[in-house]
């Protein structure tokens, strides 16, 4: 029988073996780690997920908000709301959302998802402000945008009333209407009386953390009538042409210059007036041969502020 020499066969030891099987627990404890240690891998990937999703919905709602200021524009805060409401709620990414809730206060609509994703939709802005979970330490300071509202938009001869908003309702809204001096807690609208004053609003946290500061101007007050005016007139044996123009008056630290709108004529001393035209020039015709016509002449600004011509007597000869 052959003998085998077990001297000269090569084979792996107890020791490499063992050696190598720590190797691999190492190896196998590294990679499980990796996975699913914080940070890692799988948190990364739901991360990721997470931040995709957000985005989406953010995008989607953006998209809606403009698509509501184009068909349904309104600078009215409860008509946008409830215009943005009703968008929103037809939308099928958002038929089985947690919930559409109203702040007219503070003129937000809060958007919750059905993962419980939490956004707050203003005229300024859409912001993530974190899970529906979330406390309100959660928000960031950054992403707070303040907005100035003020109604009417349009040359007024009457007070200026001003909302500051906010695309969140957890922060403390401030105003200023000296330069920043001194600050008062917004709760109410605003009044303005006067031309020129410049609001400031900002809002700020638990934590003293303050955001931007942004500032309007109010300047669509006109208080002062157009300057007056006399009127000239031209007759036919049926008709009478009135002419007259004047011009508004110059602005003042207090109230603007809105500049002229349009003219009404009269004929019988104020009784009844034309509708507004935009020229200083009208013809009343089919008139009463004989008759004598008591002509009178608006002018009216962009503030609704009007003056009137003394009355001219005008016989149809």
């Amino acid at each position: 029988m052959k003998k085998i020499n077990y001297k000269n066969k090569k084979g792996i030891t107890i020791i490499a073996l063992t050696i190598t099987i720590i190797v691999l627990l190492i190896l196998a404890g590294v990679s499980i780690s990796m996975l699913v240690g914080d940070n890692k891998v799988l948190n990364k990937s739901e991360e990721s997920k997470k931040e995709t999703e957000i985005m989406q919905y953010q995008d989607k709602l953006e998209v809606l908000k403009q698509f509501e200021h184009m068909n349904n524009y309104t600078d009215n805060i409860e008509g946008f709301l409830n215009n943005y409401i009703q968008v929103v709620e037809k939308d099928a990414m958002f038929n089985s959302n947690k919930g559409i809730i109203p702040d007219v206060e503070n003129g937000i609509v809060t958007v919750i998802t059905k993962e419980g994703y939490k956004f707050e939709v203003s005229f300024d802005d859409v912001i993530y402000v974190g899970d529906e979970n979330d406390s309100d330490s959660d928000i960031n300071i950054n992403d707070v945008r303040i907005t100035i509202v003020t109604n009417p938009t349009d040359w007024t001869n009457q007070k200026v009333k001003v909302k500051i908003l906010a695309n969140t309702n957890k922060l403390i809204k401030q105003y200023s209407i000296d330069g920043g001096t001194n600050w008062k807690k917004y709760e109410q609208d605003i009044e303005i009386q006067d031309n020129g004053v410049v609001i400031q609003a900002r809002a700020i946290n638990n934590n003293n953390e303050i955001t931007k500061i942004i500032t309007k101007k109010i300047d669509n007050i006109d208080r002062l009538a157009p300057n007056s005016f006399t009127i000239k007139t031209t007759n036919t044996s049926n008709s009478i042409t009135v002419e007259g123009t004047t011009t508004d008056k110059e602005a003042t630290t207090k109230d603007g210059k809105s500049d002229i709108r349009g003219y009404k004529f009269s004929k019988d001393n104020g009784a009844s007036w034309t509708d507004i035209k935009t020229e200083g020039k009208y013809t009343f015709e089919d008139l009463k041969l004989g008759s004598t016509y008591h002509i009178k002449v608006k002018a009216i600004d962009n503030a609704g502020n009007e003056i009137e011509t003394s009355t001219k007597d005008v016989t149809v000869k």
